[in-house]
């Protein structure tokens, strides 16, 4: 269905079943059929042909954000993580977005890696996030936008000791 034509199989014998498999790089419809040969170098017509459709499933939603969706006190300095994964085993990049905007804009597109280190944060501010997922045939899966929430700010002066009771 590709163009490609395979090598001779075999030998069988007669009215034997046959099992062979191929792969198909790129989702479509494809044509398939096959034709035999005997000791003798004379060749069967071609049989009918089968119909073949690969289909591409998109990669599946991006879950388990680290911070944590609606978390609190998160140090300036995080490093976001997430789940990626492909059903049909496909390799998967990301796009993220980030910023203390809703939705938030783009900062990265088509990483391999399912970790991103924001630039410098601000304390006592929330941030929105979120990821796109693709596969090499691109299809994609967006995440919901997560969101956290840094830290306070808190100034103490050197060797200065503070408490509180309550």
């Amino acid at each position: 269905g590709d163009g490609t034509m395979s090598s001779w199989l075999g030998p069988y014998l007669s009215e034997q079943t046959v099992q062979t498999s191929y792969s198909w790089r790129t989702p479509g419809l494809y044509h398939v059929k096959a034709h035999s040969k005997d000791i003798y170098g004379q060749q069967s017509t071609w049989s009918s042909t089968l119909s073949v459709e690969m289909t591409n499933r998109a990669p599946s939603q991006p879950t388990n954000p680290s911070p944590q969706n609606g978390a609190l006190n998160i140090q300036i300095n995080p490093i976001l993580t997430w789940t990626g994964t492909d059903i049909d085993g496909d390799l998967v990049s990301y796009s993220v977005y980030f910023g203390t905007t809703n939705p938030p804009e783009k900062l990265v597109d088509y990483q391999s890696s399912s970790s991103f280190h924001p630039p410098p944060l601000l304390y006592q501010t929330t941030y929105y996030w979120k990821i796109i997922s693709w596969d090499g045939f691109d299809s994609n899966t967006n995440s919901p936008v997560w969101s956290f929430t840094t830290q306070m700010y808190v100034n103490y002066a050197p060797g200065e000791v503070r408490s509180c009771s309550l």
